[in-house]
């Protein structure tokens, strides 16, 4: 069983201020995020680990734009499969132009 996280607490953990998770969330970058009856957002590992991917995605030049659809795309389940694949494969080649100019 997943034990409940706080903001704070995943700030901690993924060396992120909570201004930076608020906005992911804001972004659509974050899904799935629930809220408890005095309206406090309840975050899992997997937020943690979203937030690492989407960290990740970033770092690689990947655009706001790109991540939404991704995150779309994830939210979807494994119907979508095929259509992120296809989208990391397509960001991976823009990457490697990038690196070898």
């Amino acid at each position: 069983m997943q034990r409940d996280l706080r903001i704070g607490e995943v700030a901690s953990r993924t060396r992120r201020s909570v201004h930076t998770i608020r906005w992911y969330e804001q972004q659509g970058l974050l899904p799935g995020v629930a809220r408890d009856r005095s309206g406090r957002r309840i975050y899992s590992e997997h937020h943690v680990g979203w937030l690492d991917l989407m960290e990740r995605l970033r770092y690689t030049g990947m655009s706001i734009t790109q991540m939404r659809e991704y995150t779309g795309l994830a939210k979807q389940g494994a119907v979508a499969l095929a259509k992120r694949r296809a989208l990391l494969a397509k960001h991976q080649l823009g990457v490697r132009k990038n690196i070898s100019r």
